[in-house]
């Protein structure tokens, strides 16, 4: 299994996912072989099914030098062996004809007594596997691994970075301390508080046999051989944003929640939170709030809500650089009408009580709430007129049409004058008002003036009425004056309250905006007098996009757009610094939209704020292909009905950004410089947005743009060093990044004298005067490096496969007994090395045909003789090429992706990283000349510092 280095890896690794379909799943098995650590490797589900057997075994078994795993059987007759085997061969050895051919081992009770199941495929090769037992409840339960966490054995602290209100970026750091048993956790933790170790909360995964250990209290130090693993978080925002990471961004619902553990998880992640909150400023409780899931808003009480609600929207409320205070007015909203309407009430499951969620919605409640929104004020305007007014886009849409639906179900929706209680119903504010409105060459039209300043529940509105009278009215063209008959139309003035009820008819309003979308009557529409106000600020900006759209080629820059910036509520947006953009997680219209249509478009805070900080420079051709980049995400995110007009500007304008040489040089600027942080998240959306990653990360054939090495060229001799990972282009910066990881790991394995398997074996160990092991110099030399390969593309398994030099003695030793002449080397020659590496471990597999053809092209090119520099003198293992560990561990990745059924195209074969690092000085090391041709179209992960032509 991958290790986890990472808290996106270890977020990867909780989360409870949306499916628990079987067909992406891997099974992480381990070989039973004679070596004290057993080889772990991933599966497909699929082809583990189709070729494995479940045995039952022994904990004691024998092994041959293959690895085939025999039982002991004492007979009457005798002591006896059994294979086992995929076929179930019944045959029988006799202790005297095998006994010298077979070792003892005894399975360890990590894996023999915690869970694990053992199988055999058709090679009859054994292994051990969890993960099979958890494919059929992978929402409860994650099969944990030891080995996946031996880098959090190291480093425990991890970083975490997050965004909260108010435009913060929390850098905060978690501490994860992990079992040394692997088994099936829970993936639903127990919180409790932590104290005296710099943490506040901590949160348990208990294993799942031992689910009835848990206690009322926090848990002690007896307590931890229950629990698989454990995380501790300093403050409760940082609990609740990596359990809505992990679970609530997938099981939203209180009704998710009702078995025995979840509903303990609940319960007890509540009472953590409401203490919290109680005891937090306003900006806390904001926060708090922010990160709040759905089955968790039980923990505020209303009245606590309505003053946060007030004080968030107090000046101007703002999406703008990452401040979402948008989302968060949303949000409390919701939480606020849940507490409203929602009661929780207590059930039995499994003879224990839990509490389950019970609806109360009436008529009178939702008066109630409404009705807070005129008497409570923010800036001396009442709230939902301040809200009306101060949320944009989808923002905008989501609060008007929430009020309406609960309007719609409320006293105040009742038309008959005589009977509505909530609202005076006059003459000078009729029912049925005489108002249309149209949509003409794709600009929306009325009839009507509205206004509302939001200081006292009263909206003006006018409306014009044709009369049926005509009179002449003289106007004046470019041939003279011209005379026509114009209907006369008297303006009609009327008062409303917001919740007052208004009929329309259809038939006069074809292309009215905001829809009810519930109404299944087609001859009128009723609703509340605020949703005419907000019907003209919608079609406000529906005139913005369509004017956008007749004006394209003149739109460079946001101060471009001319008069348009200046009206209305656009001007308002811009005045008061704001943008449009949405963070929230069920994102706008527009994104959703964008992801059937294109494929995938993402608009984060993060890259919303470097890419503005790009545009500080707008003359520049970067700086005017970002500001036109944003200006179309800001028309798409104020339109409802997007247009595949407006998709296509958005994806194009991205990939001019991608593809622009500074690009990339710019971002990295801004990290040095500290005005922006999470750079992957930053290229992440731009990239994915341009849809031509694969394009660009296929088209990097070096670091620095030189050409690759080539026959016709020769060899030039260079130094060179690892590069940052800032350095590395971001399309191929996360392969990169594992694979030096890898490669850097094996190093201090072999280097650390306490450390025997895999790359370490055979490896030799001496002792200095003062008693210390260390590893000898001498085999260091002999070995020479590391050499680690990987596929740029991660949808081919992210799979990463070691390789060290075959020794120098060892190769020496051969050639000497052998008949191959180290000089006259040929492809059968190289072959029989091959073989020789697979027999003592150093390759999987044979030569794969891809290598061979490579070796072959190297071989004839090498008899026509090949240029290179005087001052690099050609050395070669025994002079032989092909017999490097990065050729090796190329030949063994080329088998493994081909043995996950993937075929090797030429574009598969043209995308592989590799990375050498010597062992002797632990670092960078560059390839001989044969390696160099040979893996001509392997991209290597080296700087280079100088060259010598």
């Amino acid at each position: 299994m991958t290790t986890l280095t990472t808290i996106e890896d270890l977020i990867s690794y909780l989360k409870v996912g949306d499916s628990n379909s079987k067909t992406n799943q891997e099974v992480l098995i381990k070989k039973i072989t004679q070596e004290p650590t057993f080889k772990e490797e991933a599966i497909s589900f699929q082809d583990f099914g189709l070729q494995y057997k479940r045995v039952d075994v022994p904990q004691t078994l024998y092994l041959d030098k293959d690895n085939r795993a025999f039982v002991k059987r004492v007979y009457s007759t005798g002591v006896f062996y059994r294979p086992i085997t995929y076929d179930k061969n019944l045959d029988l050895y006799a202790e005297q004809e095998i006994e010298n051919y077979i070792t003892e081992i005894t399975i360890l009770d990590e894996l023999y007594s915690d869970g694990y199941e053992f199988y055999v495929n058709k090679e009859d090769t054994l292994v051990a596997s969890i993960q099979i037992a958890t494919l059929n409840s992978l929402s409860n339960y994650v099969a944990y691994q030891k080995s996946a966490f031996s880098y959090f054995k190291s480093y425990p602290i991890v970083p975490y970075k997050y965004k909260s209100v108010y435009g913060t970026s929390i850098a905060d750091t978690i501490k994860v301390v992990a079992n040394t048993k692997s088994n099936l956790i829970h993936r639903f933790p127990v919180i409790s508080k932590s104290f005296g170790s710099g943490f506040s909360y901590c949160l348990s995964y208990y294993y799942k046999k031992d689910s009835n250990e848990i206690r009322g209290i926090v848990p002690t130090e007896e307590d931890y051989l229950f629990i698989g693993l454990r995380i501790y978080c300093k403050n409760i925002t940082t609990v609740l944003q990596f359990l809505n990471e992990t679970i609530f961004n997938y099981y939203k619902e209180y009704t998710d929640y009702q078995s025995k553990w979840r509903n303990l998880f609940l319960i007890k992640l509540i009472e953590k939170i409401a203490p919290a909150y109680n005891n937090s400023k306003l900006d806390n409780k904001a926060a708090i709030v922010y990160h709040l899931a759905q089955p968790l808003y039980y923990a505020f009480n209303i009245d606590s809500l309505w003053n946060l609600l007030e004080g968030l929207a107090k000046g101007y409320i703002r999406n703008y650089l990452s401040i979402n205070e948008e989302d968060l007015i949303i949000k409390t909203l919701r939480i606020l009408y849940f507490r409203y309407t929602h009661r929780q009430k207590t059930k039995t499951i499994d003879g224990s009580k839990v509490l389950e969620e019970k609806g109360i919605g009436s008529k009178e409640i939702n008066d109630l709430f409404i009705k807070n929104l005129l008497i409570r004020k923010a800036d001396k305007k009442i709230l939902l007129y301040k809200l009306i007014d101060g949320l944009n886009g989808e923002h905008f849409q989501t609060y008007v049409y929430f009020i309406w639906s609960i309007w719609k179900s409320s006293s105040y929706a009742n038309i008959n004058p005589k009977t509505n209680k909530q609202v005076v119903i006059t003459d000078k504010s009729p029912v049925l008002l005489a108002y249309k409105s149209n949509k003409i060459l794709g600009f929306h039209t009325d009839n009507s003036s509205i206004d509302w300043d939001g200081s006292q529940a009263l909206i003006d509105i006018s409306v014009n009425i044709k009369t049926g009278e005509f009179e002449e009215v003289t106007t004046r063209t470019a041939d003279g004056n011209e005379k026509k008959l114009v209907e006369k139309q008297e303006k009609h003035n009327y008062q409303y309250h917001p919740f007052a009820p208004i009929v329309l008819i259809d038939s006069d309003n074809p292309r009215f905006i905001l829809k009810d979308k519930e109404n299944t009557n087609q001859l009128f529409t009723v609703l509340p007098a605020f949703m005419l106000y907000a019907n003209n600020e919608t079609a406000f900006w529906k005139n913005i996009i369509t004017a956008g759209e007749y004006a394209i080629d003149i739109i460079t820059t946001l101060s471009g757009v001319g008069n348009l910036l200046r009206a209305g509520r656009l001007f308002k947006i811009l005045k008061g610094g704001k943008t449009i953009f949405f963070k929230t997680r069920k994102a706008a219209k527009v994104i959703a939209t964008a992801k059937t249509v294109l494929g995938g478009i993402e608009v984060s805070e993060a890259s919303v704020n470097a890419l503005l900080k790009l545009t500080n420079n707008a003359d520049s051709d970067l700086g005017r292909t970002v500001t036109k980049y944003l200006f179309w995400l800001e028309m798409a995110s104020l339109s409802i009905d997007v247009s595949d007009f407006l998709f296509k500007k958005i994806r194009t304008s991205a990939k001019k950004i991608v593809e622009n040489k500074n690009f990339e040089k710019s971002v990295n600027d801004l990290v040095k410089k500290g005005e922006i942080d999470k750079v992957d998240d930053v290229l992440e959306n731009i990239y994915n947005t341009s849809g031509v990653r694969s394009e660009l990360a296929n088209a990097i054939k070096t670091l620095d743009n030189s050409p690759q090495p080539s026959y016709k060229k020769g060899f030039d001799y260079y130094n060179a060093i690892t590069p940052n990972l800032i350095e590395i282009p971001f399309v191929i910066r996360r392969q990169s990044r594992l694979l030096l990881h890898k490669v850097d790991t094996e190093v201090k394995n072999i280097l650390n004298p306490n450390y025997t398997s895999g790359l370490s074996k055979e490896k030799i160990i001496k002792i200095n005067n003062k008693g210390n092991k260390y590893v000898d110099k001498k085999w260091l030399e002999d070995n020479v490096l590391v050499a680690g390969m990987i596929h740029r593309d991660k949808k081919l398994g992210e799979i990463i496969v070691t390789r060290t030099n075959y020794p120098k003695t060892k190769m020496n030793k051969f050639l000497k007994t052998s008949n191959y002449n180290r000089h006259k080397f040929d492809i059968e020659g190289i072959h029989e090395l091959y073989s020789l590496f697979k027999k003592e471990g150093y390759l999987q597999y044979k030569m794969h045909p891809y290598i061979e053809s490579l070796i072959k092209t190297h071989l004839k090119e090498l008899k026509k003789g090949i240029k290179h520099t005087d001052l690099y003198k050609m050395h070669r293992t025994g002079g032989i090429p092909g017999t490097h560990a990065e050729v090796l561990a190329l030949n063994d990745l080329l088998w493994l992706l081909e043995n996950k059924g993937i075929k090797l195209t030429e574009e598969v074969l043209n995308g592989f990283i590799g990375y050498n690092k010597n062992l002797k000085d632990q670092s960078y090391m560059i390839r001989c000349l044969d390696c160099q041709l040979i893996l001509r179209n392997v991209l290597f992960l080296e700087k280079i510092t100088k060259r010598i032509n």
